[in-house]
């Protein structure tokens, strides 16, 4: 059914979990979503060598674990799609709907300002004004960010920058653990 041996294993728990708590649950739709995650990322791989697939999984299943709704896990699957694939809003829009499609935005649009090159103080203010933005828009979109930085965190080992890997770890430290706290 799937590309990846991940979701193989873990579709049938996935899908017991998100329709024991979640009664708008749509498997089509999470299924359509597994496949074009899996499809998008398939030539991609982690700085540890992993399949790409492999952070999408994570992040879906640290957001299916807090036992959030099936449209942030479906977004949570496609956080890296417009950034990092052929497809595009609209694209998502078509298939996923608007909500979705505006979930994957916002997550892109904190991508983007993050990779701007600015000084640490600025660069701590931008992401505290981003995630304000953020979070005003819809919630959710922090939470999906915070499952992502969760699974980067773990393994940021396998960044070969150290400068990399120092701003990383001090954005997680300064800005990501106290809003994950609150």
């Amino acid at each position: 059914m799937f590309q990846s041996s991940y979701f193989s294993e873990s579709f049938s728990d996935f899908k017991s979990a998100l329709k024991s708590y979640d009664k708008n649950f749509n498997e089509k739709l999470f299924v359509k979503a597994i496949e074009v995650a899996e499809t998008s990322h398939k030539d991609q791989f982690r700085a540890s060598g992993d399949p790409y697939i492999i952070h999408p999984y994570e992040v879906c299943k640290s957001l299916i674990d807090l036992k959030l709704d099936t449209e942030t896990v479906i977004t949570g699957l496609l956080h890296d799609v417009i950034e990092d694939t052929q497809y595009s809003k609209d694209q998502l829009n078509k298939i996923f709907g608007k909500s979705i499609a505006s979930l994957v935005d916002g997550l892109t649009k904190i991508d983007f300002l993050e990779e701007k090159k600015i000084t640490r103080s600025e660069k701590e203010a931008e992401n505290f004004r981003k995630l304000l933005i953020s979070t005003a828009k819809d919630i959710r979109v922090l939470i999906i960010k915070l499952a992502d930085r969760l699974h980067n965190i773990k393994t940021i080992h396998f960044f070969k920058d150290v400068e990399k890997r120092k701003r990383v770890s001090n954005e997680t430290l300064l800005i990501y653990a106290p809003l994950a706290e609150s």
